[in-house]
């Protein structure tokens, strides 16, 4: 069985053999790869359609903005290399895999010989006891934990405007700077004059009523008066 640097070279040298049979191999590169993104949406009808309206229309042919053959060797080209692509995604995974559960399976008896040490390095005379330190160094356990380092309090400027107007904001911008926050007289007093408002209209008589008012006002006829209309001929 080959070691690991034999297999790396013969798997590189493979590697390199397949990226020279495929002919104009193309590297990804940022300066393209809006144009490639913006156009591989385009459906392939639609360049088979254009393929086969330019080969009928000399007009089209004449311009000679578009290949027929050029588009049906890139269609089939793309068509053909799918199951290529497939296998190597496969094996991209495959490998992957395989690399993670080689080392899984060597860090599970890693695991289990250290479980096993730690107990034998209970015995005095053990010569593991001296080894678990570095394994224990090695493996991240008993690393020195780093203690946050309180933050000095910040004290906050008196005289700053407070974005919200709380009560305590408040008393702390009156305390600092002997007058009341700006903001706060400013919406206390559009309060004040709402309120005022919203009173009249509230208290305000309707019309009716005013003119009920008006009549009581008037007061009730005289008595004399009374007399006096009683009196006429009839």
């Amino acid at each position: 069985m080959k070691n690991a640097q034999e297999l790396t070279n013969s798997l590189l040298e493979a590697i390199n053999a397949l990226e020279a049979l495929v002919p104009g191999l193309e590297r990804p590169h940022h300066t393209r790869r809006k144009s490639v993104l913006a156009q591989r949406t385009i459906p392939r009808d639609f360049l088979l359609g254009m393929a086969a309206a330019v080969e009928r229309s000399w007009e089209l042919e004449r311009l000679g903005t578009f290949d027929p053959a050029e588009a049906r060797a890139a269609l089939q080209f793309e068509q053909e290399m799918g199951p290529v692509i497939d296998r190597v995604v496969a094996l991209l995974a495959n490998l992957t895999f395989t690399i993670e559960w080689r080392k899984s399976r060597v860090a599970a008896a890693a695991l289990r010989t250290y479980a096993i040490a730690k107990g034998l390095a209970r015995n005095p005379s053990s010569e593991v006891a001296a080894l678990l330190p570095h394994l224990r160094r090695d493996l991240g356990h008993g690393r020195p934990r780093r203690k946050k380092t309180p933050e000095p309090p910040q004290e906050e400027p008196l005289a700053a405007v407070p974005v919200r107007a709380t009560a305590t904001k408040r008393t702390a911008y009156s305390r600092g700077t002997n007058r009341r926050e700006p903001r706060i007289r400013q919406r206390e007093t559009a309060r004040r004059l709402r309120f005022s408002k919203a009173s009249r209209r509230r208290f305000a008589r309707p019309i009716y009523m005013k003119k009920r008012s008006h009549l009581r006002r008037a007061g009730p006829p005289s008595y004399n008066l009374v007399l006096a209309f009683c009196a006429l001929p009839w």
